[in-house]
């Protein structure tokens, strides 16, 4: 059992300390062994939990948002509202998202962000009379609309009110209902 909560303190402590040198670096492509170093731990062990630093990136979207997601889509919560936890948590964490999301390198973050998007969307919502082949490709086009209107969010600031963002989101959604 105490091996369970050893692998979540390491998990967290490799988490948080990402978090925290993509703040202080101000960029997302931070060196897995200043991460290692400042934890302290092997980079062999940084591998048993994580396969690079955009897999770390990855779960902190998981946490940060798909949870949230999932908890609001068991009550049935209404489309903008999910919009609005997402865009809610990227505020929350501004210093950090605003550095991600707006990276420009190798492994870009924007795509990593697309996919994720997509998995928790196709997750959350039913596409009923599409098929399997259309629905991922929804599922994409929306994660792909959220994720664009987020990057240019933190470009710009993120100084525009959530509710202008969900406004946005939810003007183009019942458009394209049409």
């Amino acid at each position: 059992m105490r091996k369970c909560g050893v692998f979540m303190e390491t998990r967290t402590a490799i988490i948080e300390e990402y978090k925290k040198l993509v703040i202080s670096e101000k960029r997302a492509n931070v060196s897995i062994s200043e991460i290692c170093k400042n934890v302290g731990i092997s980079r062999k062990t940084f591998y048993n939990y994580f396969r690079d630093s955009w897999d770390i990136v990855e779960q902190i979207i998981l946490n940060d948002i798909e949870k949230p997601i999932l908890l609001g889509n068991a009550e049935k919560l209404p489309y903008h509202d999910t919009i609005y936890i997402i865009f809610e948590r990227f505020l929350f964490e501004k210093s950090f998202y605003k550095i991600v999301i707006t990276e420009n390198c190798q492994n870009s973050l924007f795509e990593s962000l697309i996919e994720c998007f997509a998995k928790i969307i196709s997750r959350c919502y039913d596409k009923p009379g599409l098929t399997e082949s259309e629905a991922k490709y929804v599922d994409y086009k929306e994660a792909s609309n959220i994720v664009m209107l987020l990057r240019k969010w933190a470009k710009d600031g993120m100084t525009e009110p959530i509710e202008s963002m969900i406004k946005v989101c939810m003007y183009a959604y019942d458009n394209a209902k049409r």
